[in-house]
């Protein structure tokens, strides 16, 4: 599956017309309630709660699962596609590769 096809697929799910604000915000409270969640399984590994590595893993794919669907459901809001905003940040990676500058701060650079 390409990523403008999940983009489509996955806009079935939402619960809020595309056109308004509320659908904004709930794109992006959702996108960051689900990274919180996430950086969660990764904070309980790191203290050293227990949990298996299959718990773990399977628990951080279903998490990576729901931020991808806030970024597409973000992007169809946006009219922005995945495809061209994947492939716009490769070639800004491919150019601070070559600038060898893919450590550093600032989107410019």
């Amino acid at each position: 599956m390409d990523l403008n096809e999940y983009q489509k697929s996955a806009d079935k799910f939402s619960v809020l017309d595309k056109d308004t604000m509320s659908a904004e915000l709930e794109a992006a409270f959702g996108l960051a309630e689900e990274v919180g969640e996430l950086v969660g399984k990764f904070k309980r590994r790191f203290r050293g709660d227990k949990i298996s590595d299959q718990e773990f893993y399977g628990s951080v794919a279903k998490e990576l699962g729901d931020v991808l669907w806030y970024v597409a459901r973000i992007a169809t809001v946006h009219g922005y596609n995945l495809d061209i905003i994947a492939r716009s940040n490769l070639l800004k990676l491919e150019v601070r590769a070559e600038k060898s500058k893919i450590m550093g701060n600032g989107d410019n650079r």
